[in-house]
């Protein structure tokens, strides 16, 4: 290459350097100083650089604001972080205070902590209850093994609340209840209430798929299968109900919504409709309220008729008095009374 076409930041040196050149010369940006025989002094003509003292730079800057941002957002999370310790720290605490309210082995039922008692026994409500769930829990799944061991009547009575208001009717529709053993485990449990009064639900399936609601009342520490309320037990099997005698009278549990059904001796200018039904069931019947009597505006407030903010409820379970008369047709009754606005019935409700 010819030195003439170098890069001249190749041809760079520190000033002073001794250098021999073969054929004599000197590079571009290079001059000869003094000639020794076959030696050269070259000296670069490149500008040296200035050194600079701190008093020539001044002061250092303010350290630049992105770096001072990233120092904020690490204490930032750091702050987060503590946070979220001590959120941790507070749920172990209710942790292990729940657990220690189980003085058995773990898996058992908390144990019966007490609970006032009203009306021959039967706790008064559903704070009490909710306080002391897993040890009813407990009490209803050890009643409903027994029940559901049950091959007659008498089996079934020491389980059973009111046995005594029902024990000729069960003695003619009690039937025995299939259900696998682990599938008492898996039923959900439900609270419910009236007033000061509570209770409890274990819903799910027997072995043939049909629906089951198996309602619980607490009394003292034990609890007793409402056998009646479970299966929707009225005076009369719900498929006689048509077939009562006139101006007779019947309590049933049945399911309400409204509905629109008249004919020329009930018609809508004098009563309101309602379609009642039995539980887990597609039978029917139609019972009329007359309009302005008492029993018609208690189920319009049951059913939530009466309010411009609510949504009308539907498949409201209550119990009933209807009654037969010489104007009603088939499948038709008139509603004399809200006896139970559920299905739990209480002493004094006829």
């Amino acid at each position: 290459m010819d030195p003439e076409e170098r890069d001249e930041s190749q041809a760079t040196e520190p000033a002073g350097i001794e250098i021999r050149v073969i054929g004599g010369g000197a590079p571009q940006g290079w001059v000869q100083v003094e000639p020794e025989e076959e030696v050269v002094r070259l000296e670069n003509k490149v500008t040296p650089q200035v050194k600079r003292t701190l008093e020539d730079v001044g002061p250092a800057g303010p350290e630049p604001e992105r770096r001072r941002r990233g120092k904020k957002m690490s204490n930032r999370h750091l702050t987060l972080a503590m946070a979220g310790g001590v959120g941790v720290l507070i749920l172990l605490s209710v942790v292990v205070a729940m657990q220690n309210r189980n003085d058995g082995a773990p898996g058992e039922a908390a144990p019966y902590e007490g609970v006032a008692v009203e009306r021959d026994g039967e706790i008064s409500g559903l704070g009490q209850l909710s306080a002391n769930t897993q040890h009813y829990l407990g009490k209803a799944r050890e009643k409903l093994r027994r029940y559901l061991a049950a091959t007659e009547v008498a089996d079934a009575l020491p389980v059973i609340r009111d046995q005594g208001r029902w024990v000729e009717v069960l003695k003619q529709r009690w039937e025995p209840l299939r259900m696998q053993d682990a599938e008492v485990d898996r039923l959900q449990l439900a609270f419910a209430e009236a007033g000061d009064r509570a209770w409890f639900s274990l819903n799910g399936e027997d072995d043939e798929g049909r629906k089951v609601n198996l309602i619980f009342v607490p009394k003292g520490d034990e609890v007793e299968l409402d056998w009646a309320a479970s299966f929707g037990v009225g005076d009369v099997p719900f498929g006689e109900l048509d077939r009562i005698e006139p101006s007779s009278e019947v309590v049933m549990r049945v399911v309400v919504e409204a509905d629109h059904y008249y004919t020329s001796s009930i018609d809508d200018d004098r009563y309101r409709c309602f379609k009642l039904t039995p539980q887990f069931d597609e039978d029917w019947v139609w019972g009329y309220a007359e309009i302005g009597s008492p029993v018609a505006a208690q189920l319009e407030t049951v059913l939530r008729e009466d309010s411009m903010i609510l949504e009308d409820r539907k498949d409201v379970s209550l119990i009933l008095r209807l009654r037969k008369t010489p104007e009603t047709g088939r499948r038709q009754l008139i509603i004399e009374d809200v006896v139970a606005e559920n299905w739990v019935q209480w002493d004094g409700e006829r």
